[in-house]
């Protein structure tokens, strides 16, 4: 059965400073047994060289081993590296991309809340227009009913006093007047959009 246990990531900062000490101190050992190669064929002292060649060929492998061991790090710490800005590339995006979502949603729902009082507010305004033109037109009528009370009591004035009926009896105009003064509500009256 496998383990469940999470394991601990390496520190790799330590891995590969371990890996460059290593790598100088063999590209130390090296370049001692290429000095002393270069000496002893200087020297002419054969056996002095091949045991620096010996040498050099021992450190060689080494070498090139920990050479790749280094880059091998410095791969893998990059590689973690973009791992990790791209993680934090993406979280940023869905975080960017949720914020806006949700100012979507709300500006949305603001948008739908004002055309709804916008209509419920014009619909109070018509609602508010038609009781103004009925009530224009409830005192036009009235000045009629009154025009035609004072005709009545004209022709009864002129019974009692036994006089000739006035023929033109003026028309009250105390609403037609302030009507006509106001573009407004004859506009109301006439039925026209403001």
């Amino acid at each position: 059965m496998a383990s469940t246990a999470t394991r601990t990531p390496p520190d790799l900062d330590a891995k590969l400073a371990d890996a460059r000490t290593e790598a100088e101190k063999i590209r130390g050992e090296l370049s001692s047994a290429e000095q002393d190669l270069a000496a002893a064929l200087e020297r002419e002292d054969f056996r002095a060289a091949d045991e620096a060649k010996a040498r050099v060929e021992a450190a060689r492998v080494p070498m090139a081993l920990a050479e790749a061991n280094v880059q091998a790090l410095q791969g893998a710490m990059a590689a973690l590296d973009a791992q990790r800005q791209q993680a934090q590339a993406a979280a940023q995006r869905q975080a960017r991309q949720e914020a806006a979502q949700r100012t979507l949603e709300a500006a949305t729902a603001t948008e739908r809340e004002a055309e709804e009082t916008a209509h419920r507010c014009m619909a109070e305004v018509t609602a508010g227009l038609e009781a103004i033109r009925a009530a224009l037109v409830t005192a036009k009528a009235a000045e009629q009913t009154a025009h035609g009370a004072r005709r009545e009591a004209s022709s009864a004035t002129a019974e009692l006093t036994d006089t000739a009926a006035v023929l033109h009896v003026p028309m009250p105009s105390w609403a037609s007047a302030r009507i006509e003064r106001s573009a407004v509500l004859c506009a109301i009256l006439r039925g026209r959009d403001l």
